[in-house]
C-alpha cells in the first residue's frame, strides 16, 4: 500500500514539477531526465567537492581535457598541446572557444581560476591536486606570491604549465573541475554567480535554463558550444527526490537514469531489479569509509581506532546490506595492485576488545560514547546500524547515530565538527596517489582528520619524483601501510555503482571513476 501511494503522488505531482525549460519544446524527443536526490553543494569548479556536483559541472563547463566516449582523456578547450624534452612544461594552444555570455574563452581565464583557487584565503577543498604545478604547493601556504607559480599566458591563446616534476596522468588530471578555467571579468564583478541558472557563466556542452533549488535544475544544448554538432540530447532536467520516489518514477518511465553516480537505488529492491535483469553494475576507484577525527578525547588514541577497525565485520555490510562492493582492509582500491595481502584481519573481535581494552585504561574514559555522523539515506542509516550493532556486540558500548542534510554534513566536516564520519571517496584519476595524498597533512583541504605523519609526507613525496615504477609502487605500498598502522580512517568496502536506464538513452559515458557525461548521448530512435 505504501509503495502503491507513493507511486500514485509522483504521477499526480509530476506535471507540475517537471514543466522544463521553455527553449527545450522544439525538441522534446531529446530530453532526458534524470534524478540527482539533493540540492548541489556548488556549482563553481574550484570548489567542488562532492561527485554530484563534479558531474553536474561537467555538463556545464570544459577544461584543456575531457574524458572521451572511450573513457580516455581527449583535448577539450585546447586545441593542441606541446612537451618539453624533460616532461615538465606543457604549452596549449586554444581553441576558438565561447563562454555563454559570448566572451571568448582565453588562457588568463584558466590561469586565473587556477591562481585563485591557490590563493591562501580561498577555500577549495582540492587545491592539493593543482600542487604538481611549480611553486604552487608554497602559494597556497603564503610562503610565495602567485605570481612565481608556474602558469605562463603569453596571449590570449597560448598557456603555459610548468611541473615540478614530470607527471604521467597531468592530461587526465586536467579534465577534472579544480583544472576548469573561470570567466574572469565575471567572477570578479559577481563572486556568486555560480549560484543561479540566470547568473551562471559556463563553457560545456549545456547551459543552464532554469533552476528550483532543492527541487530541480534545467539546463539545455549550448549552442555555442565549440563541440555543439556532438550533443544531440537537447535538455536535460535534473529533479530532486529520495530513492523510493525516482525509482518509482523511472518504473513509470518518467526517468531516464536512476541510480549511481548521482542517487542510490533503494536497497529492498536490489534483488528484484537484479532478477528482472534490470540493474546494472559497474566496478569503481571508491572505497566507503570511516573517517575519525584524531584530536577528538575519545578518538586521539591510535589503540582505539585500530580496535573499532578490527571490530567490524565487512561481510556482513557487504552480504546483508549493500549487496554490492568488496570488503575493504585498505584504502586503495585492489584493481591498482598495489597490496597483494590484506592489511589487517576483517572481523577480528578477540584483537580489537584487547586494544579497545588498552585504549580505555590509558585514556581513563569510564564510560566511553560515540557519535557516528554521516549523510542521511536509507543506505547510509543501514550500514550506520550494522557498525553501530557490531561495536556494541564487541566493546558493549553505545553509539549514537547523527544523519545530516548533504549541505550541513560537509560544513561539518570541513569545520571538523565530528567523532566519526562514514563517507566514501572516488579517485580523481587512476592512481593510487588519489587516495593517499588526501591524508598527506592536515591542511589538505580534503583530509579533515586532523592527522598527520612526517613519515607518510616524506613518502609521498619521494614517490612523487620517483620515476622507477616498482620504486615508487615501494613508496606507495609503504605510505599505505603507515595510514592503516595509525588508522585515522577506518575502510568498509570498496564500492560498485549500480543504476538503471532507459533502454532507449544511449552513448552515457560512465567511468570507473564515478564520472558520467551526456555529452555524446542520445535517445534512440527519436
Amino acid at each position: 500500500m505504501k509503495a502503491m501511494i507513493c507511486r500514485l503522488f509522483c504521477l499526480f505531482l509530476f506535471p507540475f514539477l517537471f514543466t522544463g525549460c521553455k527553449q527545450q519544446k522544439d525538441m522534446p524527443q531529446q530530453n532526458i531526465t534524470i534524478n540527482i536526490t539533493n540540492e548541489p553543494n556548488t556549482l563553481d569548479p574550484r570548489k567542488a567537492r562532492v561527485l554530484t556536483d563534479v558531474n553536474i559541472i561537467r555538463m556545464l563547463m570544459d577544461g584543456l581535457t575531457r574524458i572521451g566516449a572511450d573513457g580516455v582523456p581527449v583535448l577539450a578547450i585546447a586545441q593542441d598541446v606541446s612537451v618539453s624534452e624533460d616532461l615538465t612544461t606543457y604549452t596549449f594552444t586554444l581553441k576558438n572557444a565561447k563562454w555563454t555570455n559570448g566572451d571568448p574563452v582565453t588562457a588568463q581565464d584558466f590561469a586565473y581560476a587556477w591562481k585563485t583557487t591557490l590563493s591562501p584565503t580561498f577555500n577549495a577543498p582540492n587545491a592539493h591536486m593543482l600542487c604538481v604545478i611549480k611553486n604552487a604547493k608554497q602559494a597556497k601556504a603564503g610562503a610565495l606570491p602567485l605570481s612565481l607559480v608556474g602558469i605562463e599566458t603569453p596571449d590570449a591563446k597560448t598557456l603555459v604549465v610548468q611541473l615540478d616534476y614530470p607527471i604521467p596522468y597531468f592530461l587526465e588530471l586536467l579534465s577534472h573541475p579544480i583544472y576548469f578555467p573561470v570567466n574572469s571579468s565575471i567572477d570578479r564583478v559577481d563572486p556568486q554567480w555560480y549560484k543561479n541558472h540566470d547568473t551562471y557563466v559556463g563553457n560545456g556542452p549545456f547551459v543552464p535554463c532554469g533552476w528550483k533549488h532543492h527541487q530541480e535544475i534545467d539546463v539545455k544544448k549550448n549552442e555555442q558550444y565549440w563541440d555543439e554538432k556532438t550533443v544531440q540530447i537537447a535538455g536535460i532536467k535534473m529533479i530532486m527526490v529520495n530513492e523510493n520516489t525516482g525509482l518509482a518514477l523511472f518504473e513509470s518511465k518518467q526517468l531516464h537514469w536512476e541510480g549511481s553516480p548521482f542517487s542510490t537505488i533503494p536497497i529492498d529492491s536490489l534483488h528484484g531489479l537484479k532478477l528482472n535483469k534490470q540493474l546494472k553494475t559497474v566496478s569503481v576507484l571508491a572505497t566507503e569509509w570511516i573517517r575519525v577525527n584524531v584530536d577528538s578525547p575519545s578518538c586521539n588514541s591510535k589503540k582505539l581506532r585500530k580496535a573499532f577497525a578490527l571490530a567490524i565485520d565487512r561481510k556482513e555490510i557487504v552480504n546483508h546490506v549493500t549487496q554490492l562492493g568488496d570488503p575493504s582492509t585498505g584504502i586503495v582500491p585492489p584493481s591498482m595492485k598495489l597490496q597483494l595481502e590484506p592489511l589487517f584481519f576483517d572481523g577480528d573481535s578477540a584483537a580489537a576488545q584487547c586494544l579497545f581494552k588498552e585504549a580505555v585504561e590509558e585514556l581513563n574514559m569510564s564510560c566511553p560514547c560515540f557519535t557516528l555522523t554521516y549523510i542521511s539515506s536509507e543506505r547510509n542509516h543501514r550500514i550506520a546500524q550494522v557498525v553501530q550493532q557490531q561495536w556494541n556486540r564487541v566493546f558493549n558500548i553505545h553509539v549514537d547515530l547523527e544523519p545530516l542534510d548533504g549541505k550541513v554534513f560537509f560544513e561539518r566536516m570541513s569545520k571538523k565538527d565530528y567523532t566519526l564520519a562514514l563517507e566514501n571517496w572516488f579517485a580523481d584519476f587512476n592512481d593510487p596517489i588519489s587516495f593517499l595524498e588526501i591524508f598527506k597533512s592536515k591542511t589538505v583541504g580534503t583530509n579533515n582528520t586532523n592527522w598527520e605523519n612526517p613519515n607518510y609526507t616524506q613518502l609521498l613525496d619521494r614517490s612523487l619524483i620517483c620515476q622507477n615504477i616498482d620504486e615508487r609502487k615501494a613508496l606507495l605500498t609503504q605510505s599505505e601501510q603507515l595510514l592503516i598502522e595509525d588508522m585515522p580512517v577506518i575502510p568498509l568496502f570498496h564500492s560498485t555503482m549500480c543504476y538503471i536506464q532507459d533502454d532507449l538513452l544511449q552513448n552515457v559515458v560512465l567511468t570507473n571513476l564515478g564520472n558520467i557525461d551526456f555529452k555524446y548521448a542520445y535517445l534512440k530512435g527519436k
